[in-house]
């Protein structure tokens, strides 16, 4: 019952957006990417892997082809973006035909906020799009969420995560956003692991 209600609630809020997207940086593809893949650290990773359950949804709406899609993942425990720019060619570089689609980059959960990191972020983010665009592939930011009990750092994530996808003409997913949402309008629906950074499983479907 809750994985329903949060597929749901997480529809009508990605709906919502995108009907009223004046602050989005880049219209949502209308087509599914056939091969994609994450880049981030423990958010990604936590809970058998975003890959994963991306995969296992698609697979679920009779839209997976064995043989094209592809979902991969590369993460770091705690890493922030910079740790992934270095070696990070021979990654996006893939052999003809199995070249990605799309590349989702997700930094660390504080990295955009923080004073003496946020200029490493940007400027991080920015090498990896430039990768990304060099050989054809579409980068997504991947809004991150802010610690329970901390609304504001959410918000700031959002207009840090929204100001770079602007500068960069990049799609920006507002998991962050929908995140901050449910705990406002359903806050019996925990999403928090211990750790008030993490997440539950459940927030996967969100």
């Amino acid at each position: 019952m809750l994985i329903r209600r949060l597929i749901f609630i997480g529809f009508a809020f990605v709906t919502f957006h995108a009907a009223a997207a004046d602050d989005a940086a880049q219209q949502a593809p209308q087509t599914t990417p056939q091969r994609v893949l994450f880049v981030g650290n423990s958010f990604s990773y936590f809970n058998n892997g975003l890959h994963n359950h991306v995969s296992s949804l698609i697979k679920a709406a009779g839209k997976w082809q064995t043989g094209t899609n592809r979902y991969r993942l590369k993460t770091l425990s705690g890493g922030r973006l910079a740790e992934h720019v270095d070696g990070f060619s021979s990654l996006i570089k893939q052999p003809t035909g199995r070249e990605w689609d799309v590349v989702v980059i997700q930094g660390h959960s504080s990295e955009p906020v923080e004073p003496k990191r946020q200029a490493g972020f940007i400027r991080a983010a920015n090498e990896l799009i430039k990768q990304v665009r060099q050989h054809k592939a579409t980068p997504v930011l991947f809004m991150t969420w802010g610690y329970a009990g901390q609304p504001e750092m959410a918000q700031m994530l959002a207009d840090n995560y929204v100001q770079l996808g602007n500068a960069q003409s990049a799609l920006v997913v507002p998991v962050g956003l929908a995140f901050a949402q449910i705990a406002r309008q359903h806050p019996e629906i925990n999403l928090y692991s211990p750790d008030v950074s993490g997440f539950d499983e459940a927030q996967y479907y969100l």
